[in-house]
């Protein structure tokens, strides 16, 4: 999920249209960002400070590398702000609750940029924190079933739409591995492995399951897209099961979710050759 990914992996963040009036929620985001240990960086050319951090009156004014810009103005005001994030060499941009502007998204997409619109970054790094606090062994199996779930529909529809025999029998044999580590997961679940398990409430470390937050996958996406992203997904799956495994103490439990990680890489790298070898301009995404 790319809200996980920009509060996990960047820790300087700009604020533009951050205001000095405590009531407002701008001012209240810098405060919540500063006490979860952000380098929060005020833009507000009408202020010296704000809770103690200098005010800057633009983007390019900032010395440090900015790597999140978060966005508090109107629709209509994004456009310059997101060519000055492309500019400073951002890493992403979030706007805010109510801040759409899909030609400024786009844009900053197409540079490269992650981008998060018309919600609260406060409220997301709640919600985060509170869903991780919560992720005990039970409810990531929970979650990982529910991947395999998805891996082995998407599959087996990829293996029906394509017109390629080899792609529809190579998509149908991933489609039933997924199925297999399914099958393997509610095992663990019910009990049925128990060399090497853990307690159901467990808590697993949030870096293991933030693997889980994957990219959406949607019918009107180009073949070439899905494989893409089908590929990404694999490649977090395989990193998902390998820390899982490494949680576990030695034992039969390891061993299948190695076993699993090793079969995740393996899908990333078939989902690679068969990409190359579809002739995209004989298919579609409809």
């Amino acid at each position: 999920m790319v809200e996980a990914r920009i509060l996990d992996e960047y820790r300087n963040i700009a604020v533009v249209g951050a205001s000095t009036k405590p009531e407002r929620d701008s001012y209240q985001v810098v405060s919540y960002l500063l006490e979860q240990g952000y380098q929060v960086y005020p833009v507000n050319p009408n202020a010296r400070e704000i809770l103690g951090r200098p005010s800057y009156p633009d983007l390019s004014s900032i010395e440090d590398a900015v790597e999140v810009v978060d966005i508090f103005r109107r629709p209509e005001e994004v456009m310059p702000v997101v060519e000055e994030a492309i500019k400073i060499g951002a890493k992403a941009v979030w706007l805010q609750k109510t801040v759409v502007n899909e030609a400024a998204a786009a844009k900053a997409r197409d540079a490269g940029l992650l981008v998060v619109m018309d919600k609260c970054i406060r409220e997301e790094h709640e919600r985060l924190m509170a869903e991780r606090a919560e992720m005990t062994l039970e409810k990531v199996l929970y979650r990982a079933v529910q991947k395999e779930i998805a891996a082995w529909l998407l599959y087996r529809d990829l293996g029906r739409r394509l017109p390629q025999k080899t792609a529809q029998e190579a998509f149908g044999e991933l489609a039933e591995q997924e199925q297999a580590h399914r099958q393997l997961l509610e095992r663990y679940r019910r009990g049925e492995i128990k060399e090497g398990a853990l307690s159901p409430t467990q808590v697993i470390d949030h870096k293991i399951s933030q693997h889980l937050e994957q990219p959406k996958i949607y019918p009107d996406m180009e073949f070439k897209e899905i494989f893409l992203l089908a590929a990404a997904r694999e490649q977090a799956s395989h990193e998902f099961y390998l820390g899982l495994a490494e949680s576990h103490p030695p034992g039969r439990v390891r061993e299948l979710l190695e076993g699993m990680a090793a079969k995740e890489l393996e899908h990333k790298q078939q989902i690679e050759l068969i990409c190359n070898e579809v002739d995209f301009s004989q298919s579609n995404s409809g």
